[in-house]
């Protein structure tokens, strides 16, 4: 299966064997369970209630004949349908929620605080840790990360486009201070936005150069108020946000630490200045 379409049953909610006994219906034309979950490498006990899930979510059905069960995968294009009405559930959600806010702000405001982590897997998890950080900074603010942007672009291909994490950043006009690994990509980043390099105080982002030999990052970090989010890029996807103020604090001193001691880029004088707030302007 290609990676594209991976990622899209991910991000359609199917968990991994999910996706594993799903595909495996679309190449039988018919089959019993056992069959299916031989074809997909899962256990059969754990194939049954994986093809429930799949029948309620609209991606499987079921026919009895002669007493006996067979499992049918639906017509992919029906896909289409299951978006079109989680489209709808949405847009119901987002009218019950603006009434129940209230409450459930006083409910998290009325406990003492605790430290909490949150694990997140797929790349949906990863957009999910993208969208906190989003939701909690305000313009002004800075963000303070350290990322292998040639890993990056690799999972996220649609990273730099418009209405995705780093645009949408720009837009809500907080800043983030960036140790990056000296890859192709954060040449490529300095070169379309030459502010980041020459002109650091007036741009959004400033960045700090480490060599990819010497430092093999292969995370992403960013500690955003008093949260860090860490995130892998490479299988398996997993990443988790930590909400403390301590360790948001001395991850904070940790991240000055590296960043004395990163290589600062040289000015590209070859190359005109254009703020970041412009280039979103256009």
């Amino acid at each position: 299966m290609e990676y594209k379409t991976k990622t899209f049953l991910e991000e359609l909610g199917l968990s991994p064997n999910e996706i594993k006994i799903y595909t495996a219906a679309l190449e039988q034309d018919g089959g019993s369970i056992s069959g299916i979950a031989a074809a997909a490498g899962v256990h059969r006990v754990a194939a049954y209630p994986l093809v429930e899930t799949l029948i309620d979510k609209g991606l499987l059905t079921q026919v009895e004949t002669n007493r006996k069960r067979r499992i049918h995968a639906v017509n992919p294009k029906n896909i289409s349908k299951l978006l079109v009405e989680r489209q709808r559930q949405l847009r119901k959600l987002e009218l019950r929620f603006e009434d129940v806010l209230p409450e459930l702000d006083a409910l998290y405001g009325s406990s003492s605080f605790q430290p909490q982590v949150g694990v997140f897997y797929g790349v949906e998890g990863l957009r999910n840790i993208q969208e906190d950080i989003l939701n909690t900074m305000d313009p002004g603010e800075t963000v303070y990360s350290i990322v292998n942007l040639e890993m990056l672009y690799a999972m996220f291909p649609h990273y730099k486009e418009a209405g995705e994490y780093r645009y949408r950043r720009w837009e809500k006009g907080f800043r983030n201070k960036a140790i990056v690994l000296d890859t192709p990509e954060a040449e490529a980043l300095m070169q379309e936005d030459p502010d980041m390099v020459n002109h650091p105080d007036n741009a959004l982002t400033e960045i700090r150069v480490v060599n990819k030999q010497d430092f093999p990052i292969t995370l992403n970090m960013t500690i955003y108020a008093d949260k860090v989010s860490m995130t892998s890029l490479q299988d398996p996807l997993i990443g988790v946000i930590i909400e403390s103020p301590e360790i948001a604090r001395n991850l904070k001193i940790i991240h000055e630490l590296a960043w004395l001691g990163a290589k600062k880029p040289t000015p590209n004088k070859s190359v005109t200045s254009a703020s970041v707030v412009k280039k979103k302007n256009k």
